[in-house]
């Protein structure tokens, strides 16, 4: 029975907080329980405990896993686990997932009072930081608390929060390893993943543009063994791996690292390598039609098998693609497997190591399109690539309109450094690969070296400015004992990052000097 004199004290004490009448008669509920030891019945109660020969209870209880919170491992966790042995004489789950506690951005436990909480509804429809700020006006914070929050709000959502939707913003919390002990949730991440959104969106809308209205997708892609190019063969093989590296994380509750391998492939695989190299066989210039339709089958294959890799990640957007797929074995995503079988290539395939083919491809074609960006150059410059190594040779021939049309390059040559002419080293900037391999960009003619020693000079002018004055605040009067460390940190990283613009800066100037 509860305490007489604690429940006076309580009715006394309600009485002069809210201005009741004295003889305003005031009890305890008889129903209640205490909230832990209520939800500790949960999985026995939802499925009709205490009635245990029911249908759901035989076939839904024990439960086989739950997903729940660190920090309320001995509140609810073990108080389910103890009742359910004492009633049941079954433990009510096989297995427990636990996931961290979200943080801000910042690492800072999210709190009304620090203005740093993240509604979800807030991500999925946008909002803004007039609404956000209005929101806690209507709080029981203290007004110096509501002062500070918005602050806070102002600092971290100075544009409020758009408009994300709920398939990022599930993928960009699935894309943190939720099993560390602390999470960091930043909003930049989910405007990453809703670009991601649009990526897939467009990638899709591109291969279904290129499906005719009749089109059969072959019951297997061995049947193009004997069609296949490299990059045909590269890429067949990522989808393999990307295959077996999703369902071993699933089965690990590595969500984290299941979604990362699925966006890599998605992102870097097909749209920025394959889909980019398929371009020219598309427009059948110097190919086959028999090569185009083998471009459209792996196309439609790896569609497929996106989505539904994708789909529990991406539910909304995998649906409503997979709908409009030719094709595509059934009338929704949910009916369709999820993706476990590899695709075999039989026969033979045209393959010298084309994994580290590609890889080498992909960085020089990086350091062509970086040498155009630095130095403004158009795209219809030539490159050459110069390789000691005889296998990089060999690698480099099997993918060299590849190489040239990922590079952007207008004429692309490959040739051993012995066969590397003087002219070509002398007129042309040099970016270094590897100690096997590297790549010149002729520029004689092309370039008006003066202008753009002026324009370097103008902007190391800008960059010395820049340090001096981040240089300053830390000349400050006690600087070291008085400036917190975080706003410290934050000098030193800015110092750092643009005396690394200035290093890059002289290198550059020091290249073009060597044109003169």
């Amino acid at each position: 029975m509860p305490n007489e004199l604690s429940l006076s004290e309580t009715r006394s004490t309600l009485r002069e907080s809210i201005g009741l009448e004295p003889f305003t008669f005031l009890f305890l509920d008889p129903d209640v329980l205490d909230t832990w030891f209520s939800s500790s019945l949960l999985p026995m109660s939802s499925l009709g405990w205490p009635k245990t020969r029911t249908d759901d209870f035989g076939r839904y209880f024990p439960t086989t896993l739950l997903e729940t919170g660190v920090d309320i491992l001995f509140f609810w966790v073990a108080r389910m686990a103890m009742l359910s042995l004492q009633l049941t004489g079954q433990l009510p789950f096989r297995e427990v997932l636990l996931h961290g506690i979200l943080c801000d951005a910042h690492g800072r436990k999210m709190s009304k009072s620090l203005g740093n909480v993240i509604d979800p509804v807030h991500v999925v429809q946008g909002v803004s930081l007039q609404s956000l700020q209005s929101q806690l006006d209507a709080s029981n914070l203290s007004q110096e608390e509501i002062e500070k929050a918005k602050e806070g709000m102002k600092k971290d959502f100075p544009n409020g929060i758009p408009q994300i939707g709920s398939d990022a913003l599930r993928f960009a919390l699935c894309f943190h390893d939720f099993k560390e002990l602390r999470v960091n949730v930043d909003v930049n991440t989910m405007i990453r993943m809703k670009h991601f959104c649009n990526k897939i969106w467009q990638a899709f809308r591109f291969c279904a543009n290129l499906l005719p209205d009749d089109f059969k997708p072959v019951g297997d892609l061995a049947q193009l063994s004997d069609s296949l190019t490299p990059i045909d063969a590269w890429f067949i093989g990522r989808l393999n791996a990307t295959i077996v590296d999703c369902n071993k994380h699933f089965e690990n509750y590595d969500l984290h690292l299941c979604s990362r391998v699925v966006h890599d492939f998605f992102y870097h695989d097909f749209c920025d390598v394959y889909l980019e190299c398929c371009k020219p066989r598309l427009r059948q210039q110097g190919q086959t039609q028999a090569s185009a339709d083998v471009v459209l089958h792996i196309l439609h294959v790896t569609m497929d098998t996106s989505l539904r890799l994708l789909h529990p990640f991406m539910p909304s957007l995998t649906e409503e693609l997979y709908q409009r797929l030719p094709a595509c074995g059934e009338d929704s995503i949910l009916k369709a497997a999820f993706p476990k079988k590899t695709f075999s290539l039989k026969g033979s395939v045209p393959v010298a190591d084309v994994d580290e083919g590609v890889r080498l491809v992909k960085e020089i074609a990086r350091k062509i399109l970086h040498l155009k960006h630095e130095y403004n150059l158009k795209n219809d410059v030539q490159a050459v690539v110069a390789c000691s190594s005889e296998q990089m040779l060999g690698d480099l021939a099997l993918f060299h309109k590849e190489l040239e049309h990922l590079s952007k390059a207008k004429q692309l040559r490959i040739v051993s450094k012995a066969a590397l002419s003087d002219d070509d080293r002398r007129s042309s900037l040099l970016a270094v690969v590897s100690s096997d391999c590297e790549v010149y960009v002729p520029v004689q003619g092309v370039l008006n070296v003066k202008a753009e020693m002026a324009r370097m000079d103008k902007k190391m002018a800008k960059l010395e400015a820049n340090r001096e004055k981040a240089m300053s605040r830390t000349r400050i009067p006690e600087y070291e004992t008085k400036t917190p460390e975080h706003v410290r940190a934050g000098h030193r990283a800015k110092i750092a990052e643009v005396e690394f613009e200035m290093r890059r800066l002289k290198e550059q100037m020091v290249t073009l000097t060597r044109l003169e």
